[in-house]
């Protein structure tokens, strides 16, 4: 299990308000090794049962280095999405669906890093 914190918006983690099962499923293929766009580095997505909120999972390889998780809003969670290029996960949450369909993709290509796809 990991801790989902509120964050402030400095970054700063603040209170551990739930915890979630680990998951990887925003990781791809960068051509060599299944990540998030850092080596060693996995992004995984959730939804809260009782509140609703999206829920962001950091998870890393390096030794030492803490697993943790925040709570995002619904939009950065369909950035997120788009970015790992695992749309199927939009069939899971329908809400994002709807964000999907109307979305800028002009704001998503000036806050996406660029990946190389296979």
């Amino acid at each position: 299990m990991i801790n989902v914190h509120e964050v402030d918006a400095s970054g700063l983690k603040g209170n551990i308000v739930a915890r979630v099962n680990r998951n990887d499923n925003l990781d791809f293929w960068d051509g060599s090794s299944m990540n998030c766009g850092a080596p060693f580095s996995h992004k995984g997505l959730t939804k809260l049962r009782k509140s609703g909120d999206y829920v962001l999972i950091h998870m890393s390889q390096w030794q030492g280095a803490r697993d943790w998780a925040e709570i995002i809003t619904p939009n950065r969670a369909v950035d997120e999405i788009l970015f790992s290029g695992n749309t199927k996960l939009l069939n899971k949450y329908p809400d994002l669906q709807e964000i999907a369909k109307n979305l800028d993709y002009s704001r998503i290509i000036k806050t996406c890093k660029f990946r190389v796809t296979p």
